[in-house]
């Protein structure tokens, strides 16, 4: 099937999926990659540094240069964007820059920022150097984090939201993969006084002998305060985030407590190379005393896989997805879980109920259809939603009122050496509005337009 995709030399991952405008920005590759999973569900994937990196040249060249200019039209204002990226490789050293810029209004739905010049914003959205080899990997920088199994809609972080900057270690031990994170998020304000937003994380990942199954375990938190600096004990892989409520090592303010944590456990099966069953679940809140909170807890079961019809691949993936009314929302200084106005975890927050429906097939050499639909149930709670988890035990879920969203993309893209154009319709909206500011929002479909150019280029050192 290697026949049904373009060649494309330079790989970096973060999500995938193809015709909503929040996937303006994604890399041509990053489809393919998907499909490439589905078709042989290679689970050696989940365990290696993200987000993935390879030079594929001919000239044996180790430096990479790739510009992606992208314009979307649709509804009144189009949308337009530049990304240039230079990756580079040397035996177990490798490196990645990317800067973006978007037209205005567009840089908070797309980067997380809102500050405009001339019409334009911009951000590094990729800058980061790691070092790899058979026992342990390193990176330093900033990247897209992608913990959970599904590829589009983790629960845990999806890698879709703004890259933060971060230090990530992994060590192999055997079939074990112990890996530790400790970064930054992008900083928020009371009263003049600057709260900065740490980020801690703890993965253990198994995977068989037989590469049919993968599990992990592991826990993440928030700690915020004015001029909070990196916490030790968050580093420790031996000591679990829990005790430090016991120790009294937690930070407290008027607003509550500062440190927010959520366990996460994750598994997939592959039942056949072409067929694979997950699930993920968080624990954001659990109530062990009798009293009258509701649990903080989210789940998902998916599958995904691939076939052919009269010798045409397609590939599919069918998730449902849960999460409960005050899950990922905190009541500290901004310990919620987002990120620059963006959901760290299931890109439409908290509060719902979701099924969600991918597919695509190759119609020809050069021709893609694509359809996706989500069927959403949302409460209306939001990550900026004020913490009042308290007396509602018996609420109904999800919180009145509830908008049910039926989100339809359909698309076709010609592929060619240097670019993708894609004709179709959509009523998606930027899943960020609806996680963290207006969970009613209900976009007007529309027909859209988009031509997607790539060059790309390299040289040795």
């Amino acid at each position: 099937m290697s026949n049904y995709h373009p060649i494309i030399s330079l790989l970096l991952v973060s999500s995938i999926s193809a015709s909503t405008p929040s996937d303006h920005l994604k890399h041509p590759n990053q489809q393919q990659l998907q499909r490439e999973f589905r078709l042989n569900h290679d689970l050696s994937l989940f365990i290696k540094p993200w987000p993935v990196i390879q030079i594929n040249d001919n000239k044996k060249n180790d430096i990479q240069l790739s510009a992606f200019p992208t314009l979307r039209l649709w509804q009144a204002n189009p949308i337009q964007s530049f990304s240039l990226q230079a990756g580079g490789q040397w035996d177990e050293l490798s490196l990645m820059v990317e800067p973006v810029i978007v037209n205005d209004p567009y840089g908070p739905d797309l980067l997380g920022v809102d500050y405009t010049r001339s019409g334009v914003s911009g951000r590094i959205t990729n800058a980061f150097i790691r070092y790899q080899n058979d026992l342990m990997s390193l990176q330093l920088g900033r990247a897209p984090v992608w913990w959970g199994q599904s590829w589009n809609n983790s629960i845990i972080q999806s890698g879709v939201t703004p890259s933060y900057d971060h230090l990530d270690l992994r060590l192999n031990f055997g079939r074990f993969q112990l890996e530790m994170l400790a970064g930054q998020l992008g900083s928020e304000s009371i009263n003049d006084d600057r709260i900065k937003r740490n980020i801690a994380g703890h993965k253990l990942s198994w995977l068989s002998k037989d590469g049919k199954l993968n599990a992990s375990f592991g826990e993440q938190i928030i700690y915020t305060g004015i001029n909070r600096g990196i916490e030790l004990t968050y580093l420790n892989p031996f000591v679990p985030y829990f005790f430090t409520a016991l120790e009294e090592d937690e930070e407290t303010s008027d607003e509550g407590d500062n440190d927010n944590s959520i366990i996460f456990a994750t598994i997939r099966y592959v039942h056949k190379p072409n067929l694979s069953f997950y699930s993920e679940l968080i624990i954001d809140d659990f109530q062990v005393d009798d009293n009258n909170y509701q649990d903080g807890l989210g789940y998902k079961i998916g599958a995904d896989g691939a076939f052919a019809i009269s010798g045409k691949p397609i590939t599919w993936v069918l998730e449902w997805t849960s999460i409960n009314s005050w899950t990922y929302i905190h009541h500290g200084q901004f310990t919620s879980w987002q990120n620059r106005g963006h959901a760290i975890g299931f890109p439409y927050g908290p509060d719902l109920r979701s099924i969600y429906f991918q597919a695509d097939i190759w119609v020809s050499k050069t021709l893609l259809l694509n359809i996706e639909t989500d069927l959403l149930e949302k409460g209306s709670n939001t990550l900026s939603t004020k913490w009042d988890n308290a007396d509602n035990k018996d609420d109904p879920f999800p919180k009145p009122p509830v908008t049910r969203h039926t989100l339809l993309a359909t698309s076709l893209s010609w592929y060619w050496h240097h670019g993708i154009v894609e004709a179709g319709w959509s009523n998606y909206p930027f899943p960020n509005e609806i996680a963290y500011s207006d969970p009613h929002l209900k976009a007007e479909g529309s027909l859209f337009l988009k031509a997607q150019f790539f060059y790309n280029f390299g040289f040795s050192l």
